[in-house]
């Protein structure tokens, strides 16, 4: 039985030669392609997606694009912000609106000079649930 410790390692396994380095480093570029590929389709299918209200949609466009909504009802990104998100120029007029009111609420500009948003017709709704979504349909 050899008591005395090994002196000398084999540390050819522990330092990785140049040519593993750059394969290793160039696989790891290519998943993290991939990887911002696969965000970057999973935005793009939440920003038209149906099943979101217009609000998410357009938040989520202007992530994709790390843009704001511009204020003015004439801007021409607008009926960009329309067609990538599959709502109707209305709709993203409607969200300017609803955030220029919220933003007057809450910095306590004047409620009388902002014009308020639509509110839906309650009494054809029978529940809360379908308030909700028809709030949230385009």
């Amino acid at each position: 039985m050899n008591l005395m410790p090994q002196l000398f390692i084999d540390d050819s396994t522990l330092h990785p030669t140049r040519d593993e380095i750059i394969k290793s480093h160039r696989e790891r570029l290519v998943v993290e392609e991939i990887e911002r590929m696969r965000r970057r389709s999973l935005e793009l299918e939440e920003q038209r997606s149906n099943l979101n209200p217009p609000n998410v949609r357009i938040r989520t466009w202007e992530k994709t694009h790390a843009l704001h909504l511009p204020s003015g009802s004439t801007h021409p990104i607008l009926d960009v912000v329309a067609h990538d998100t599959g709502l109707t120029r209305a709709d993203v007029e409607e969200e300017q609106r609803v955030r220029l009111w919220s933003s007057r609420i809450a910095t306590g500009a004047s409620a009388a000079r902002a014009p308020r948003p639509p509110l839906p017709a309650i009494a054809a709704y029978t529940t809360v649930n379908e308030l909700r979504v028809a709030i949230q349909s385009p």
